[in-house]
């Protein structure tokens, strides 16, 4: 019980109370898995949750994915034996579908703005690659439409080392819509990362590494002459088996 309250706690919005067995997680990035024959959700630190009612969802299929919320009774039976089948199971589930997004293997020209072209503040320490799907989430001073929302990259470059020597591979990020309000609001979107994986992880095994590491370069400003400004975000690091 403290081991599985360990690993899932710091994952919750709020635990009901110090030492409650009952927590709710909120508005989290998760991917539709198959777990020991029961249509699942993959979570962050590749948790499992599942119900009932939700793994009978007919419109609901492996590889979607979704912001959710769920409710989990850690001290009930089933929880207790969760080691035995692999998943929590949730007393409730709030499915909120995401569409997810291709990505170009043909790099964007960075040189010349789009039309509408949004900047982007900052990355939300919220992005987190589950189940080679990308959630990125970006921050914003504005409210604008999502007119255009692609991620691409040259296919032919090679990676960059960064300071650790590692191999380093870079996807770019750019976003046009009209502005709606001056509200500032979060982007919410996701992206199939699984042919880059494929393709750049055959590449990093065969170089003797055991990882696939790439970050994320966005439009952070605008220059009087109409030069962009790109910055990158944090990395992200995919073992490879």
């Amino acid at each position: 019980m403290y081991i599985m309250t360990a690993v899932l706690c710091p994952l919750f919005v709020s635990c009901l109370a110090e030492g409650g067995s009952e927590v709710t997680l909120a508005s989290q990035p998760a991917v539709v898995k198959n777990v020991a024959g029961k249509k699942s959700l993959i979570i962050r630190n590749a948790a499992a949750i599942s119900s009932d009612e939700f793994a009978n969802r007919s419109n609901v299929l492996e590889g979607d994915c979704a912001l959710v919320d769920f409710t989990v009774d850690l001290s009930s039976a089933e929880n207790i034996m969760k080691d035995s089948v692999g998943y929590y199971t949730a007393q409730s589930i709030n499915f909120v579908p995401m569409e997810k997004r291709s990505v170009a293997k043909e790099l964007t020209d960075t040189a010349t703005l789009i039309v509408n072209e949004q900047i982007v503040p900052s990355i939300y320490n919220k992005s987190i690659l589950i189940e080679d799907c990308l959630f990125l989430f970006t921050e914003h001073s504005v409210h604008f439409s999502n007119d255009m929302v692609d991620l691409s990259y040259n296919d032919d470059a090679e990676p960059v080392v960064d300071n650790n020597m590692r191999r380093v591979y870079s996807l770019h990020l750019r976003l046009a819509g009209e502005v709606i309000s001056s509200s500032k609001e979060i982007k919410y979107n996701v992206f199939d990362l699984s042919q880059f994986i494929n393709d750049k992880g055959a590449k990093e095994v065969l170089a003797g590494n055991d990882s696939l590491v790439f970050r994320v370069n966005y439009l952070n400003a605008v220059r009087g002459d109409s030069e962009g400004v790109w910055r990158y975000s944090s990395e992200f690091s995919l073992p490879l088996q």
